[in-house]
């Protein structure tokens, strides 16, 4: 890592855009049916640690997507083809 700082700092960013999508899907998270054991205490404590998880992303994934793509390349890539596709490459990525 020491010889790689940017490493670091992949990672981190990763964690972050992780907790961040966990907290934004939290409502969802909360209201699915994980509890298949049958027994209510078991599914009381599935509900509580899931609710420690997204009120963690809550507090720690926070951060503003709407600057995280500025600046002269931020649109680089969003130009949409409305084309038909080709077929000679259509071709190619069905062998796969």
């Amino acid at each position: 890592m020491a010889s790689h700082p940017e490493r670091l700092q992949y990672i981190y960013f990763n964690t972050v855009l992780l907790l961040r999508a966990v907290a934004r899907l939290g409502p969802y998270l909360s209201a699915y049916d994980y509890c298949a054991s049958g027994t209510h205490e078991d599914d009381a404590i599935t509900y509580s640690r899931l609710e420690k998880v997204i009120e963690v992303a809550r507090a720690a994934g926070k951060f503003d997507e709407t600057t995280l793509f500025k600046g002269e390349n931020a649109n680089v890539g969003r130009h949409v083809d409305r084309s038909p596709p080709d077929h000679a490459c259509l071709t190619h990525f069905r062998r796969f």
